[in-house]
């Protein structure tokens, strides 16, 4: 099969997967608006997509970290860290800029670590970003005293919490305006083709002369400056940091990633697979409440998901290489 052929192959895939994401969401709305009729209103689909923002945001990261074959599980430990640094610098006087840049200055550099671990040691990530996943949230219970911060700039609340001309969140649009840098980074830069390169096969990737340590360190460092973008809408949302206030992230991350058609193995996934995917855990979580289940079973719900959406991408590879 030619290049060209190979090209048309791919965009045909992708473009049935996200025909078929995209029915997902259209069945899932039908369903729960079926089951509760407040469910399809303006407001409670402005909620859902409000909500998937901060997740959104954190499975983008995950989504750059796994197409280029690497797992970050400190993610909602790093935004807890970013938020609690820029909480405290508000407390102590700091301007709006000088904020935001201690808040992406933790993120990025958490992320860092976590990449410098991983490219110098040769330890699977999953099991560095664990250890860092303990380090961090200890500093942060360290420094922060175990207690909610509540000094956030009115600017970030602003992100958090307004809307343009009183129908679209700021956080909606912030994520979007995120995500269409990102497909572009991913698409159109040589980093973003590195990330697939290296990915996809890593021996080709070196033989071609890429850097693979400093692709493995600058894929961390993206995705914790992604993080640090979460921690300004969740401080801004909540109006205060607290150190559990990342629980649940990466595993929200993933999800996003996985529903997205993110191949866990690297090479394979889109950024716009990622966007939908957040969408459909937005809605799951609302959905779930509004027809009455239980919270924690949302817990189990992802879960699932995972393990679902996981065994596809499997089964998929499988079939294609035959």
């Amino acid at each position: 099969m030619d290049k060209k052929s190979m090209n048309l192959f791919k965009g045909n895939s992708m473009m049935r997967q996200y025909a078929g994401l995209l029915l997902i969401i259209a069945l899932m709305l039908f369903g729960f608006s079926f089951s509760n009729e407040n469910f399809f209103t303006f407001t409670n689909l402005i909620a859902i997509v409000k909500q998937a923002s901060i997740y959104g945001i954190v499975g983008l990261g995950t989504c750059i970290l796994s197409i280029n074959a690497e797992q970050d599980i400190s993610v909602g430990v790093i935004v807890a860290a970013a938020g609690t640094a820029l909480t405290m610098a508000s407390r102590a006087g700091a301007n709006l800029f000088v904020c935001i840049l201690i808040d992406i200055v933790i993120g990025v550099g958490l992320g860092t670590l976590n990449g410098i671990g991983v490219a110098l040691t040769g330890m699977s990530s999953y099991i560095l970003t664990m250890a860092t996943t303990n380090i961090y949230r200890g500093l942060t219970y360290i420094i922060s005293g175990g207690q909610p911060i509540p000094f956030v700039p009115e600017q970030l609340k602003w992100l958090g919490q307004g809307m343009i001309g009183g129908l679209v969140p700021v956080a909606v649009v912030f994520m979007v305006i995120i995500y269409a840098i990102g497909y572009y980074f991913m698409n159109y830069t040589a980093l973003g083709r590195r990330f697939y390169a290296r990915g996809g096969n890593e021996v080709a990737a070196r033989y071609a002369g890429i850097n693979i340590r400093k692709t493995v360190i600058l894929s961390y460092a993206i995705c914790g400056f992604l993080c640090s973008l979460a921690a300004l809408v969740m401080t801004g949302k909540f109006a205060s940091s607290q150190p559990t206030m990342g629980n649940g992230l990466d595993v929200d991350a993933i999800a996003c990633a996985a529903i997205g058609g993110i191949g866990m193995d690297g090479g394979t996934g889109s950024v716009l697979g990622v966007f939908l995917g957040a969408v459909i855990i937005g809605i799951i979580n609302n959905g779930m409440v509004m027809i009455g289940f239980d919270s924690y079973w949302q817990i189990v719900a992802k879960g699932v998901i995972i393990i679902v959406a996981v065994s596809v991408d499997i089964y998929r590879k499988k079939l294609m290489e035959k």
